[in-house]
């Protein structure tokens, strides 16, 4: 019986790490998707592509709504993954209270 318990909390530990895991995982890629996007924005702020807007304008706006639809995504993204990270601390915690 008592081997059954320190299995399954073995069990229940290393399910825990790699919880854990994937949730710092998560974490640390919504900086860096962030950082992607907001240099999409930045990069319509250059002299070179302000200049180049007046001779291609069509296209430069097309641009520009795609690299803003992609900023959304990207920060829907990073709303929905701090919901999911926040559900996975919900579980560790609990998992953590039934290891200890």
């Amino acid at each position: 019986m008592a081997r059954e318990v320190q299995e399954e909390a073995r069990f229940w530990k290393d399910r825990f790490i790699k919880l854990a895991w994937i949730a710092n995982q998560a974490i640390r890629s919504i900086p860096k998707s962030l950082r992607v996007a907001e240099e999409m924005k930045c990069a319509l702020d250059t002299r070179k592509v302000k200049q180049s807007a007046h001779q291609h304008k069509y296209a430069t706006r097309l641009k520009s709504k795609v690299m803003e639809s992609k900023v959304e995504a990207l920060e829907q993204q990073n709303q929905d993954l701090r919901g999911e990270v926040g559900q996975l601390r919900e579980q560790m915690a609990q998992m953590f209270q039934i290891l200890t």
